[in-house]
């Protein structure tokens, strides 16, 4: 399992707070970083636009907290119609209902979208106000969700 979380209000501030956590993380971890990985979940941040994505065996209960650190109370969940069909979405957006996050879905990503699902996507995104872009699943869907956060 894999998510992404963008924050959509302010990607000018959250680049300035991603970029200056990054830096104090380094600073603490030292010159070998050994203490690094803390726990199962993996954790990749994409400084152009700002991006966490999470990764890793259980890392899914992380997300509710993690939406809720943007201050968020409304998600944009971006993913593919496979994910909604093997279940994994229904999990998702229940995990996120069960605490206290609204959900809004677009769950029409294919491989290599392209221009005209972006448009429409970030027209529903604004239209939705949510706080954050959530992306599930592969490169697609998180390819997609970024694009989507930094055009709204």
């Amino acid at each position: 399992m894999s998510y992404g979380v963008l924050d959509s209000d302010n990607l000018q501030e959250s680049l300035s707070w991603d970029a200056s956590f990054a830096v104090q993380l380094s600073n603490r971890l030292g010159p070998t970083g050994k203490d690094m990985n803390l726990n199962t979940g993996q954790t990749f941040n994409f400084f152009p636009v700002p991006t966490d994505i999470h990764f890793g065996s259980g890392i899914l209960k992380t997300l509710p907290a993690r939406v809720q650190s943007f201050g968020a109370r409304k998600a944009f969940v971006v993913t593919d119609p496979g994910l909604r069909g093997a279940g994994i979405l229904d999990e998702v957006v229940s995990l996120l209902q069960a605490n206290g996050v609204q959900v809004d879905v677009c769950d029409r990503v294919k491989p290599n979208s392209g221009s005209q699902l972006i448009d429409a996507t970030t027209a529903e995104l604004k239209q939705s106000g949510a706080g954050v872009v959530i992306g599930i699943g592969g490169g697609s869907s998180l390819d997609t969700a970024k694009a989507v956060a930094a055009l709204a």
